[in-house]
């Protein structure tokens, strides 16, 4: 589906690094494993304000805050703060520059 939605757009492209290591899979390795890949890129993990509140409970949160850039969105009822290093605080995402985004499909962690 995603492979779809991204046809032809030649400013995006599907990565399945952590499909193709499988089992458990946590963002710090993730974005570890792509700076290695590319290291000259700069990554954006766009996260909304009801999850930054979950960042302390991350695997290697203070490791990953070193190797992306977090830029929140605002959702309603959630106070835009964090102990972390969060950029912006936008109200919705709108994509007017070229960024390059890991995205990824697994199960949730219980």
């Amino acid at each position: 589906m995603l492979k779809r939605a991204i046809a032809g757009n030649p400013l995006f492209a599907l990565e399945l690094i952590e499909i193709r290591r499988g089992g458990v899979s946590y963002s710090y390795e993730t974005m570890l494993a792509l700076k290695k890949l590319h290291p000259d890129t700069d990554y954006y993990f766009i996260i909304g304000a009801d999850m930054v509140n979950y960042l302390p409970k991350w695997s290697r949160i203070d490791e990953l805050v070193k190797l992306v850039t977090f830029v929140g969105v605002k959702r309603p009822g959630y106070t835009p703060s964090s102990q972390y290093p969060v950029y912006g605080w936008m109200h919705r995402v709108s994509i007017s520059v070229r960024l390059i985004f890991a995205i990824a499909c697994r199960p949730a962690r219980a």
